[in-house]
């Protein structure tokens, strides 16, 4: 990866544990949502998802956390209703400014597309991030 990159690491860190932290202690369970118990395991799956990457897949910042947030999504907002996918996002904007310095309002992480692969086509290749997407 490019030094920028790697760089980075610490911030990508940083930020999803902040994510699951907030979360942890803003979406509680209930018996009407009790799908909103996360534990480790939660967190280690949205590590996991960095995994696989290619550099040439992700040449840039903007991409990088753009797959963080796909992938915060895909773990945790993936489980939430309506209203607490508002409170998500606000917590995943709050990550982006606290944690790169990065101001992006909820209402433009709501518009993002956060999909890289489509599992019911084999054979399709991962989305590649353009250098400058993702902010």
């Amino acid at each position: 990866f490019h030094s920028d990159i790697v760089q980075m690491v610490p911030q990508l860190v940083s930020a999803l544990i902040y994510v699951y932290k907030k979360i942890r202690s803003t979406l509680l369970p209930t018996p009407q949502s009790p799908q909103l118990l996360f534990t480790t395991h939660d967190l280690s799956k949205a590590f996991s998802g960095f995994i696989r990457i290619h550099p040439r897949d992700f040449p840039s910042k903007d991409c990088i956390i753009h797959l963080m947030s796909h992938e915060l999504f895909r773990v945790f907002c993936d489980r939430c209703l309506t209203p607490e996918r508002d409170m998500f996002v606000e917590i995943l904007s709050d990550s982006m400014r606290i944690c790169f310095q990065k101001s992006v309002t909820p209402d433009n992480i709501k518009k993002e597309l956060f999909l890289y692969e489509e599992f019911s086509k084999p054979g399709k290749k991962i989305h590649t991030c353009q250098q400058g997407e993702g902010s």
